[in-house]
């Protein structure tokens, strides 16, 4: 059976083998060992890699003998020596095979020739390379040198060679030849195109391939010094092709040298066709781009002696190249235009320039012109840099038509001063008339007025609703001195703040007061930003809200917000009834006893009065205590507008699990807390973060009161940062969060208990963020349970929003 499979793959096409178990090569085909020139007793004498290129054979050999090992299928790429020395690319794929055991006992294997797709590969990208040099516009020079060089990588053992063919004077012009002899390049460079001296001047007489594969004793060279020139240079060789351009004129010679005397294979061929069309490609592109040069440079000759005359008529002329967007203008159009002279004028800078409502009407007129190949005629606006609008009528006719390139010649008259423009001046200022009048109404809907103020020479112009926010009469004459009387004097600071920035052109937005005549209060929104248009000095347009209204809705506001964050602290001090009952009670009961054991020491006969003076300081000592819980009762119950005092964080909470002590004790909650004495001391309402610690508290003992399974342990812990922040940590062992549900416990009246509110964690968020800081929670990483936290700045914050 073995037998018989071998005689099958001796009349396959493909390069078929085996191995046995090891991964030696124990069997080649017929078509293996034709390509090779090698015998099977040869192959195994001199091994595996004696016909792979000495570069692949080490990485060959690493995926091979992984394979083997691993008794995996293998495919990769390598290059295999042919029986003429020659190495062609083939793909290689390799399978084991198994016995009844299902042991792999060998591997057979394919492989496929791909050469000519590598090949074919390798041209395309070349080509590529070499097009993207020509649409660049890089030096024909270089572009053709860099082709012969990559003919020379695609065709080993190749001398590239290009030569321009001047049809006046019948010459050759030496190209590129970056490896030939530089002796030879010098010979052929002004050389008479004669088709009795060599192949290349035989080409371009026959407008076809010649190759010579043996110049010495070649009939048609008999008497010309070429081929002496061959031997005396060590060349075998010469293959020629004319390079013929898109009109059919012959531009010149595409040659490749060989060593020996060999003639070109098919892929050669194939090669010379391609480079040779190439090289033409580049040589039409050259000699486009230098025609247009020429045209150019004339033109811009021709548009000097025009100048005088286009200065008087207000008559502005160009060039234009549609194909490469390249524009010459006169000092005259730049004039008309108000741009400057060094700017490069592009089809995009001329478009954005153009009015709004005339720009699409102006680019397809342009863009019919261009392709239909006819001269343009049009009317349109302009905005200029200043803002100010131009009527032009705009001439266009094509000049020139080469291959590709069109261009055009034109003028461009100003006249916005002609009787038509002043009609259409007319038109267009009632039109804005009508939208001034629709934007003043919705400046008045929106309490939003609209101004330009002019720095330096103190010029204001207003809009209806700027003039009521400050209560002056329209039209009235306004200066900054008389703005600066009616700005409210604790916003004054930041209006020279705001005045100093303008002086160097700096965008603005305040918030401020403005203190009236008549005795309102208004709030004010502005902002403003610089008119670039105006470069000589700061000039600003922007815009003014008049906000009294929603600064008094958000007093109103704060105001709901501090009665709801009150009912929340009379709520959360509820649930501590017993221990605030214990907490008084305590003391009390030790007033009782100790005013008691002084009535019986005084009673005595005699007097104990050294015992009754100890048991009355002890009576005072229980009096304080009592004393400082009501105090601290009292705080929380306060009502007072909230106040900012420097305040120690540790202090705050021992207070709170001072208060909450005995309701945490019922609950069996063991309390640890980590309070380092280093902690600074915080900027903030006492009252408002003693609530939001009290909430976090008694939130944590609620979401342990279903543990059984474990101590009920709270952790509570604060720490300072670098980044200026206190943060304060509370952790219990409940029942945890979950991820997707932790913004929720934030939201106003979401509750998870059956009496709770909900608005605790919603208020505690509000005024940790009024104070400049933010509160989250999470589950913990260890252990069951979750931490809620706070962190809020130690210096004086950013933002107050009393809750």
């Amino acid at each position: 059976m073995e037998a018989d499979f071998r005689k099958l793959f001796d009349i396959l096409p493909g390069l078929v083998w085996a191995t046995g178990a090891d991964g030696v090569i124990n069997f080649v085909n017929r078509r293996w060992r034709e390509y090779t020139g090698i015998t099977v007793n040869e192959l195994l004498e001199r091994g595996w890699t004696a016909t792979i290129h000495t570069s692949d054979i080490e990485w060959v050999r690493g995926i091979w003998c992984a394979a083997v090992t691993e008794g995996s299928p293998a495919e990769f790429e390598m290059r295999l020596r042919r029986h003429d020395g020659v190495y062609r690319r083939f793909s290689v794929k390799a399978e084991p095979f198994h016995d009844n055991d299902g042991r792999i006992s060998g591997w057979y294997g394919v492989n496929t020739d791909i050469e000519r797709q590598s090949r074919a590969e390798a041209q395309l990208e070349v080509e590529k390379q070499l097009l993207e040099l020509v649409t660049r516009g890089v030096a024909l020079p270089e572009i053709l040198n860099q082709l012969c060089l990559e003919v020379e990588k695609l065709s080993p053992g190749s001398l590239c060679s290009i030569l321009f063919s001047d049809p006046d004077e019948l010459r050759f012009r030496m190209g590129a030849g970056p490896n030939l002899p530089g002796p030879y390049n010098a010979v052929l460079d002004g050389l008479r195109i004669d088709p009795y001296f060599g192949p290349c001047s035989l080409a371009i007489k026959t407008r076809s391939k010649v190759i010579v594969t043996d110049p010495t004793n070649d009939a048609r060279w008999l008497g010309s010094a070429w081929p002496g020139m061959m031997v005396e240079f060590g060349l075998g060789s010469c293959w020629s092709a004319p390079i013929v351009g898109s009109r059919g004129q012959v531009l010149g010679i595409f040659a490749i040298y060989k060593l020996e005397g060999v003639g070109p294979t098919d892929e050669e061929q194939e090669l010379i066709d391609r480079f040779a069309r190439l090289s033409g490609i580049a040589m039409e592109r050259a000699e486009s781009d230098a025609m247009l040069a020429a045209s150019t440079l004339e033109l811009r000759r021709a548009n000097r002696f025009l100048a005088g005359a286009q200065r008087l008529s207000k008559t502005g002329s160009f060039l234009l190249d549609t194909t490469t967007g390249e524009q010459v203008w006169s000092d005259e159009n730049y004039r008309i235009w108000e741009l400057e002279p060094t700017a490069s004028p592009t089809m995009e800078m001329v478009l954005a320039a153009i009015h709004p409502d005339d720009r699409d009407r102006a680019h397809s007129a342009f863009e019919n012109a261009v392709r239909e190949r006819k001269d343009v005629e049009l009317v349109y606006r302009i905005v200029t840099p200043v803002g100010g609008v131009k009527y032009l009528h705009t001439v266009m006719g094509i000049v020139s038509d080469i291959s590709e390139h069109i261009v055009y010649l034109g003028s461009s008259q100003d006249v916005t001063e002609s009787k038509l423009a002043e009609e259409v001046q007319r038109a267009s200022e009632a039109e804005l008339a009508r939208t001034n009048t629709y934007l003043t109404a919705a400046q008045r809907l929106s309490q939003t007025g609209s101004f330009t103020w002019d720095l330096e020479r103190d010029e204001h112009n207003w809009s209806e609703v700027i003039y009521q926010v400050f209560g002056f009469d329209p039209g009235v004459k306004v200066t900054m001195d008389k703005i600066a009387r009616t700005i409210h004097p604790e916003d004054m600071p930041h209006v020279e703040t705001l005045l100093r920035g303008a002086a160097i052109g700096e965008k603005f937005e305040l918030m401020f007061r403005v203190l009236r005549a008549d005795g309102d209060m208004r709030h004010a929104h502005v902002i403003g930003h610089r008119i670039d248009q105006i470069p000589d000095r700061p000039v600003f347009m922007g815009a003014l809200q008049d906000i009294t209204q929603r600064k008094r809705q958000e007093a109103d506001l704060n105001r709901a917000r501090a009665e709801l964050a009150h009912v929340a602290r009379v709520t959360a001090l509820s649930a501590l009834t017993a221990s605030i009952a214990h907490e008084v009670s305590q003391p009390l009961a030790g007033i009782m006893t100790n005013a008691n054991t002084c009535l019986r020491m005084l009673a005595a006969d005699p007097p104990n009065l050294d015992g009754a003076r100890m048991t009355v300081q002890r009576t005072l000592r229980d009096g304080d205590r009592a004393s400082e819980v009501i105090k601290r009762l009292r705080g929380l119950f306060t009502r007072k507008p909230p106040s900012l005092e420097h305040i120690d964080l540790n202090e705050a909470v021992r207070e709170v699990l001072a208060l909450s002590s005995s309701e945490l004790q019922r609950r069996r909650v063991i309390v640890r807390t980590e309070l380092p004495g280093e902690v600074p001391s915080v900027l903030a309402d006492r009252v408002q973060i003693q609530q939001v610690i009290l909430n976090l508290v008694l939130n944590a003992a609620d979401a342990m009161a279903a543990v059984n399974d474990h101590a009920r342990e709270m952790h509570v812990s604060s720490q300072a940062d670098d980044g200026g922040e206190i943060s304060l940590f509370v952790r219990d062992a409940g029942v945890g969060l979950q991820a997707k549900n932790v913004e929720q416990l934030f939201q106003a009246f979401h509750t998870t208990k059956a009496d709770g509110m909900g608005i605790g964690l919603s208020i505690s968020r509000s005024i940790i963020e009024a104070h400049g800081g933010r509160l989250w929670g999470v589950s913990n990483s260890e252990g069951p349970g979750a931490t809620f936290a706070f962190s809020i700045p130690r210096d004086v914050p950013a933002r107050r929003s009393h809750a």
